[in-house]
């Protein structure tokens, strides 16, 4: 009777535990665990059929299941039938962060990790550019200065002179008339505001960066006026009227024939004669862009930090001048209108090294660029003499070589781990650039009655540099 008891005691037992141990198994999975619906936000789907797994939200199905079955045997079939698996991701727990980017091959990984690592850069540019100097509105003299004509002491005096070589009388005819040449001295490029851009993104091996930019400094428009003034003017204590003196007049003077001439000793002096008054503005425009790749040749976490860079610059330099006036004695409105555009672009190399800490960074980087320039020079003409009203336009277009030089030095402070400022100062030479007002050839015939010839000279380049400093914000994006 002992025994019996014993026996089914036991029997008992086993079959209570074996009952409890199923039901606290998943009805779907099969699997230990929770029996609670997952949904795809932290619950199971009905019929999902996946092979659980522990997690804080009950059994969860495994992130490696591909294309997992989708009915239990003996079940119900599925309730989205027919339809396209969902993706791994939609699967995963809440605050799982693989989701859609999550990588299943060793390449997906090294592409999702440079875009994680990508970052952009943003630039505020305050950049003085090259001056127009006093380069001189007109063609100098020999042995006088055209900008300060009058010495009445002296009696050097640059009267202004017809086309013909007469001096040239004011309209009542009390006072002869003074030709003062002008320059441009007066349009300073300074402090131009300008923005630049740049996007970067690690390779995939860590071991370089690729980088592009664009870059815009704000358009330039300079103008000036100047009119007629009296000097030296004597007035009769009887009568108040002017009995001497002299009227200055702005005046563009030219050479004849490709020479020079000295207006104190030479009859023949022709000048563009403006007597009612006389208008300069100039417009400049300069942007770029550029695509870099940074080369680090040993990957370390070291403090100084050396790269090279290869890549290719594209800089667009464009300038414009217009001079007009009035010349009210022979019914003339004398017009002169000049551009030049610069096209450069090249193949770019350079270095950089780099000191960083914790939380500063310190570097300097060079970049030289084999630029080719086209450029498109041009120079319109209206009603510049009375036997010469007719327009003339002359242009010239061509290519060159103009290498660029870039160097800036910086300093960087992280203020965040995905946020630093920059402060630093760049310098952006071109050599061998054509200028709008530089490309003037301001000469005449030695015929009276001849074309005056003003044109282009596309072989005048000079060095145009663009320096200042750079206040940048620099945000990790992923």
């Amino acid at each position: 009777m002992l025994r019996r008891m014993i026996l089914c005691t036991v029997i008992a037992a086993c079959t209570a535990g074996t009952s409890a141990v199923l039901a606290q198994g998943n009805p779907y999975s099969g699997e230990p665990g929770r029996s609670i619906p997952w949904n795809g936000n932290g619950m199971w789907e009905p019929y999902g059929g996946y092979p659980a797994m522990s997690t804080p939200y009950g059994s969860a199905p495994s992130p490696y299941s591909v294309d997992p079955p989708r009915r239990v045997p003996g079940g119900p079939p599925p309730i989205d039938a027919g339809l396209a698996p969902k993706h791994i991701y939609e699967y995963l727990p809440e605050g799982d962060l693989r989701g859609p980017l999550y990588e299943t091959t060793e390449f997906e990984r090294s592409i999702a990790g440079a875009i994680r690592n990508s970052w952009v850069r943003v630039d505020y540019l305050n950049w003085s550019l090259s001056d127009y100097d006093d380069q001189l509105l007109g063609s100098p003299y020999l042995n006088a200065d055209a900008t300060a004509p009058v010495n009445p002491l002296s009696g050097d005096t640059i009267f202004a002179r017809n086309r013909d070589g007469t001096v040239r009388l004011d309209v009542a005819g009390d006072f002869p008339i003074v030709a003062q040449a002008q320059d441009l001295g007066r349009l300073l490029l300074d402090d131009r505001n300008g923005g630049r851009i740049t996007f970067g993104m690690p390779t995939t091996s860590g071991s370089g960066t690729w980088e592009a930019n664009v870059w815009s400094i704000e358009d330039y428009n300079g103008n000036f006026q100047v009119q007629p003034r009296a000097v030296g003017v004597v007035f009769d204590p009887v009568t108040g009227a002017p009995v001497s003196g002299v009227i200055v007049i702005p005046a563009i003077p030219l050479t004849v024939n490709g020479q020079r001439v000295d207006p104190l000793n030479s009859a023949f002096a022709p000048q563009i004669l403006f007597d009612d008054f006389m208008a300069v503005s100039t417009n400049l425009e300069l942007s770029g862009a550029e695509a870099i790749y940074r080369h680090r040749p040993v990957n370390h976490n070291a403090p100084l930090d050396i790269q090279f860079l290869a890549g290719f610059k594209y800089i667009r330099l464009a300038e414009s001048i217009n001079i007009t006036g009035s010349d009210t004695l022979n019914v003339l409105n004398p017009t002169i209108i000049g551009q030049s555009s610069d096209y450069i672009f090249g193949p770019t190399v350079g270095a950089s090294i780099e000191w960083s800490s914790k939380r500063l960074k310190f570097g300097i980087e060079e970049r030289f660029t084999f630029g080719f320039d086209r450029h498109h020079n041009a120079v319109a003409t209206f009603g510049l003499f009375p036997d010469n009203r007719d327009g003339s336009l002359f242009a010239e277009q061509g290519t060159g070589f103009t290498p660029v030089n870039q160097i800036a030095v910086y300093g960087a402070v992280n203020v965040t781990e995905r946020l630093s400022l920059r402060v630093g100062y760049e310098l952006l030479s071109m050599f061998g650039v054509n200028r709008a007002h530089e490309n003037f050839v301001f000469d005449d015939s030695a015929t009276i009655n001849g074309p005056t010839r003003l044109r282009v000279d596309g072989d005048n380049r000079s060095t145009f540099n663009a320096h200042g400093f750079t206040i940048s914000a620099e945000l990790l994006l992923f």
